[in-house]
């Protein structure tokens, strides 16, 4: 009997052993093809413009755009007493800022109507106007230049202080 607790003691151990061993043992498989679902298609849009709560604060930014764009033209401080023109002209901006159809409705002289013309064409595109605006692809903008004796200029839009 002695000896049969051996036997079943070592058979014991044996099991035990073998499965400790194969608890040990790394079994390496052939890597298995990862299922990788398409990335999302990501739709870039156009940041949205500045939003304007009145045509005022866009024509404002407009004539910002056209004053900042001229800074060797501006008149620097209060306009003088009595200016030299006023030239109003009336354009078109597109949705993308780029202006069209620029049309004088006033002008005392032809070279008061280059300057402004001048000025507006040196700002290149002009801040974008909503699209709630356009009609037929642009909105309407009046400007008037006010120009003093040395042939710089200030924008009604801007709200200038005069002496």
């Amino acid at each position: 009997m002695h000896s049969r607790r051996i036997f079943s003691a070592r058979a014991t151990a044996a099991v035990l052993l073998g499965a400790l061993a194969a608890a040990c043992t790394t079994v390496q498989t052939p890597p298995q093809p990862v299922a990788v679902a398409p990335a999302p298609r990501v739709v870039e849009r156009a940041a949205p413009g500045p939003q304007y709560a009145s045509f005022q604060q866009y024509e404002a930014a407009v004539a910002r755009r056209i004053f900042d764009a001229n800074p060797d033209r501006t008149i620097k401080g209060d306009l003088q007493p009595l200016l030299r023109a006023v030239v109003i002209l009336r354009f078109d901006v597109d949705r993308n800022g780029k202006v069209h159809n620029v049309r004088t409705w006033r002008s005392p002289a032809e070279d008061a109507d280059r300057i402004a013309r001048t000025t507006l064409h040196r700002a290149g595109e002009l801040p974008a106007p909503p699209s709630s605006w356009l009609r037929g692809g642009m909105v309407e903008v009046t400007e008037t230049w006010l120009i003093d004796k040395q042939g710089h200029f200030h924008l009604r839009a801007l709200k200038p202080r005069q002496l």
